[in-house]
């Protein structure tokens, strides 16, 4: 049961190496950082950047075969 409910969710059951964890978490920091960097630049509110930007790069570096990653 638990297995189909993640399967509804769009979460991925394929095992994932420990290196394509490391380029997802290198991925991941380093665009997070860029966008802080950029918006304190720009004298933005970086704080709401950031969290949008985290949302999207757990979709894009973490999850990127998952079905809520896809266009």
């Amino acid at each position: 049961m638990p297995q189909r409910i993640l399967n509804l969710l769009g979460v991925d059951g394929r095992p994932v190496s420990h290196a394509e964890r490391l380029v997802s978490l290198a991925g991941a920091c380093t665009g997070i950082f860029v966008v802080l960097a950029t918006a304190h630049l720009l004298n933005q509110n970086a704080p709401l950047v950031v969290a949008s930007m985290g949302a999207s790069a757990v979709l894009l570096f973490a999850v990127p075969h998952g079905n809520l990653s896809q266009p």
